[in-house]
């Protein structure tokens, strides 16, 4: 199956921010569904929430966390510009956590 045509519609996931009151964070976050993925809709779709994140909201940090074993998600926060701050455990899971602060602020 080739790339999916924009005009059909089609719900193949979602993006947006999150704020994690336990963390006082906002979290960038994505899900496609399985068809979507290697097409580059997860980087475009996150890199344009990560702008909107900082130019309309002005926010001044975000963060983006991806199982460790998750290559393809890790990948997409580096493309994005996110850096790696650390390793940690949640829900008894480990992850890695990137963070991107606002060059605007």
């Amino acid at each position: 199956m080739g790339n999916l045509p924009k005009s059909n519609n089609e719900f193949i996931g979602w993006c947006g921010l999150k704020y994690l009151a336990d963390r006082d964070e906002i979290d960038l976050g994505y899900r496609l569904k399985k068809s979507a993925w290697g097409k580059g809709y997860a980087t475009e779709a996150a890199k344009y929430t990560l702008d909107h994140g900082f130019v309309k909201l002005k926010l001044e940090a975000i963060f983006g966390k991806a199982h460790n074993q998750n290559l393809a998600s890790i990948n997409i926060l580096k493309k994005i510009g996110m850096q790696f701050k650390g390793n940690e455990i949640e829900d008894g899971c480990p992850i890695i956590v990137y963070s991107a602060l606002n060059s605007q602020k």
